[in-house]
This record gives structure tokens, C-alpha cells and sequence, in this order.
């Protein structure tokens, strides 16, 4: 399957990701596909998948995931900006925070604290779990598990 993004036009957030046939996207262009045999309209952007690993040639830098920006001039899809503090690393289109993140030894968590500018040592009594998540596997092996979402408690 080849995905695709559809952008708003006037911000360039995506509001939606599709599923085309490999062989549609490569014989038609991909939003001609979507245009014409879908009747879709809109702006479409092909994006990579989140199961790949490695950067595709062509295809924009990180995955479409609604709420995202679509960058043409960096070809890239670009998460919310998490704190006002942190940069975008133009390399790799993810944001940086503005002090490198400490070495993780064991089962030591840190989070940014936006307050003080610096990665806070997370107390393990302060962490609960706050919810169900379902698997993003293909339908065959998707399962229901418990994930430890872990958040601060203020």
C-alpha cells in the first residue's frame, strides 16, 4: 500500500492519511488515483509509513500524522512544536530541546521541564498508568494490550 497525507491547503496541517494500491500509485500519479477513481478531492502528499525505518528517497522526512505540517521547502512533515524553548533540527525535521537529553541508565525516566529549561528526573512513585492502547499491526496480529502510559503527576 502507498499512504498518502491530505493537506489543508491555507495552514498545511494534514487532516487525514489514506491507503492507496502500490501499483495505482506508481501507474497514476498517486493524486491523480485519488482525485479520479477515489473522487477525492483535496491536496495529497504521499507519505512514508511508520514502520519504515530508514529515510526513502522522494518521500517526505518523518510520516504523515494528522494535525502534522506539511513543509514543502524541507519536504517534510513536522509534528506540533512540543515547548516554545525547543528548535527544529532541519536535518531530520524533529524538534530539539535546548539541552541535550541526560544518558537513560537503567530504568531512570526524565521529562522537560519547561519552567527551568532542563530534563527533571521523574520520581517512579509519581507515575501512573492512565490507559488502554490499541496495537497499530496489521488487523491480523492486532491485540489489545496494557501499556504503561506513564505521565507526571503535578
Amino acid at each position: 500500500m502507498a499512504i498518502f497525507a491530505e493537506i489543508e491547503p491555507d495552514t498545511n496541517k494534514v487532516l487525514q492519511i489514506i491507503n492507496i494500491p502500490r501499483t495505482a500509485a506508481a501507474r497514476n500519479s498517486g493524486p491523480n488515483y485519488i482525485n479520479n477513481v477515489l473522487c477525492l478531492t483535496g491536496t495529497w502528499v504521499r507519505s512514508a509509513s511508520a514502520l519504515q525505518i530508514t529515510q526513502i528517497p522522494g518521500l517526505p522526512k518523518n510520516w504523515a500524522v494528522p494535525g502534522y505540517t506539511y513543509n514543502k521547502e524541507l519536504n517534510a512533515f513536522i509534528p506540533p512544536k512540543p515547548y516554545p524553548s525547543w528548535k527544529l533540527d532541519e536535518t531530520d525535521c524533529k524538534w530539539k530541546s535546548p539541552v541535550q537529553p541526560p544518558l537513560i541508565v537503567g530504568d531512570e525516566r526524565y521529562t522537560w521541564n519547561e519552567q527551568i529549561k532542563q530534563w527533571v528526573l521523574v520520581d517512579p512513585t509519581q507515575i501512573k498508568v492512565i490507559g488502554v492502547v490499541i496495537s497499530n499491526k496489521p488487523p491480523e496480529r492486532d491485540i489489545l494490550k496494557q501499556v504503561k502510559a506513564k505521565q507526571v503527576i503535578s
